[in-house]
């Protein structure tokens, strides 16, 4: 049976490259592609795997529309399994990425090669997917001292 996906992403570029990705394999469909989280609700189910992009990913308090469509999927589709890219990353936001049931993250500069139908499966079958030990970085981050006005963290 295959896994329906959603891919969403205001990056036209990074949307259409996972979703050639993924639909050069079999078992995986990508059903809906889109610009906007809110076109999710639109469809008359959730698929099994949402992928969502965003080039900057701030913490759950930032004024991102993501955390707010991350509740609203895990409430209207508790079963399908949720991931996301992004080109630069606050210190501690992919933390606050696993709190809210994200279990696939990928910094979009190390999405190479079979990267997608990997995280997709991976995800789909309950188990966490990352790029990075993004969870080390996230505890690197808490424990250093804060910096005034400090910018955004790239994370290596």
């Amino acid at each position: 049976m295959a896994i329906t996906i959603a891919v969403i992403s205001q990056s036209v570029e990074q949307r259409q490259h996972v979703a050639r990705a993924l639909g050069e394999t079999p078992d995986l469909v990508v059903v809906h592609q889109a610009g906007d989280l809110k076109t999710l609700r639109d469809l008359p189910t959730i698929p099994q795997a949402v992928l969502i992009g965003v080039p900057h990913l701030t913490g759950i308090h930032g004024p991102d529309r993501l955390w707010k469509a991350l509740i609203w999927i895990r409430k209207t589709a508790p079963d399908s399994r949720l991931a996301t890219w992004f080109d630069i990353a606050d210190a501690g936001a992919t933390s606050d990425l696993r709190t809210q049931g994200v279990t696939g993250i990928v910094q979009w500069s190390d999405a190479k090669g079979d990267i997608w139908p990997k995280l997709v499966r991976a995800v789909f079958s309950g188990s966490p997917f990352w790029s990075r030990p993004f969870d080390m970085v996230d505890r690197r981050s808490a424990q250093a001292p804060p910096a005034p006005s400090k910018p955004p963290t790239r994370i290596h």
